[in-house]
């Protein structure tokens, strides 16, 4: 980055500055962070450099043409005498409740991409458990908590269930992180309900007389066929 060009202001060695390919700012010898900045159309501008908190800003006084350098140097000061406000960040506008997002931004973005007989499940799901345990608060106030919570309880009476609407929740917590709502999904990490496991099998008897009782039907329907064919 060059160096600043500084030279002590007055009226006439303003005149004389003349415009260049680029714009460029005279800063003065006299007072910090004050300078003219010279546009290549030739326009002169008061410039002053301001401490905002952590940041520095440049502000314009007016036209050269308005204001000598007295007069500039005078605005300066009083200026730097009124305590400067450091800027606040905007608040950042509130997060929809989790209800107005389902209803919202995720329906029309995942939900009605979905086949007629998928919609009709996973609305099913929302309106039975997921939306009246989530819907009235804010997506982003969700806790991992809270939604453990509500999967163990009904893991209780419907684990299977349970795994559904787990799943249901955790993709739409990951579609509201895709789009910039949230950061973390409350419902990741947990894991779903096992399913029962099978831990008996038929014995070799069992499995003589579940043919012979299927060989039994298959012949009976062989008979009764050609009962019918002989009519």
């Amino acid at each position: 980055m060059p160096a600043r060009e500084r030279r002590k202001l007055t009226d006439a060695a303003i005149v004389r500055l003349r415009p260049r390919a680029r714009e460029y700012t005279v800063w003065d010898n006299n007072v910090s962070g004050l300078g003219v900045r010279v546009r290549p159309t030739g326009g002169k501008t008061w410039v002053l450099l301001e401490e905002i908190g952590v940041r520095t800003k440049r502000v314009s006084l007016g036209p050269v043409s308005t204001m000598a350098v007295a007069e500039a140097r005078r605005a300066c000061h009083e200026r730097r005498a009124r305590p400067v406000a450091a800027e606040t960040p905007e608040p950042a506008p509130p997060k929809p409740l989790f209800r107005e997002f389902v209803e919202g931004v995720w329906k029309k973005g995942h939900f009605d991409r979905y086949k007629p007989s998928t919609k009709k499940s996973v609305r099913s799901f929302l309106t039975a458990r997921i939306l009246p345990a989530f819907g009235s608060a804010p997506l982003d106030r969700i806790a991992a908590a809270e939604v453990r919570k509500w999967f163990d309880a009904w893991s209780r009476s419907a684990p299977g269930g349970a795994n559904k609407g787990l799943e249901i929740l955790r993709q739409i917590m990951n579609f509201a992180i895709a789009r910039g709502y949230i950061e973390k999904n409350p419902a990741q990490g947990i894991r779903p309900n096992r399913r029962p496991k099978l831990t008996r099998f038929l014995s070799r008897e069992e499995i003589a007389r579940l043919h012979r009782a299927l060989d039994a039907e298959t012949g009976k329907g062989n008979r009764q066929l050609g009962l019918r064919s002989g009519e």
